[in-house]
C-alpha cells in the first residue's frame, strides 16, 4: 500500500515536471529574449530622444509665438498713438484756420515795403 502511495506520488511529480518542461519549451531561447530586450532599449531610447526634440522645439515656438504676439501688440499701439497724432494734428490746424478767419485776417498778411 505505501510502495502504491509512493509510486502515485513519483507519478504526479512527473507529469508536473512534464507540464513544466513543456512551458518552458514554448518560450523563446534566453538569447533571443535578449536580442528583443536590446531592440526595445534601443527604439526606446531613439523615441525619449525624439521626445526631447520635440519638446525643446515646442518650447521655442510658444516662445516664438508669445513675441509675435508682443510685437503685434506694440505694433498696434503705435498705429493707434500715430492716428491720435495725425487727428491732434489736424483738428489743431483747423483749430488755426478757423482762428485766422476769426481774426479778419483771412489768413492772409500785408507785405511791408521799404
Amino acid at each position: 500500500m505505501k510502495q502504491l502511495e509512493e509510486s502515485k506520488i513519483e507519478r504526479q511529480h512527473k507529469e508536473e515536471c512534464e507540464a513544466i518542461r513543456r512551458l518552458i519549451a514554448m518560450q523563446p531561447p534566453r538569447s533571443e529574449t535578449q536580442k528583443t530586450i536590446a531592440a526595445l532599449e534601443k527604439e526606446i531610447a531613439a523615441l525619449e530622444a525624439e521626445n526631447a526634440a520635440a519638446i525643446r522645439t515646442l518650447d521655442l515656438r510658444k516662445k516664438q509665438f508669445s513675441l509675435l504676439l508682443h510685437v503685434v501688440d506694440e505694433l498696434q499701439n503705435t498705429i493707434e498713438d500715430e492716428k491720435k497724432s495725425t487727428l491732434e494734428e489736424l483738428r489743431a490746424s483747423m483749430e488755426d484756420n478757423k482762428n485766422g478767419i476769426d481774426d479778419g485776417s483771412g489768413g492772409s498778411e500785408a507785405m511791408a515795403v521799404d
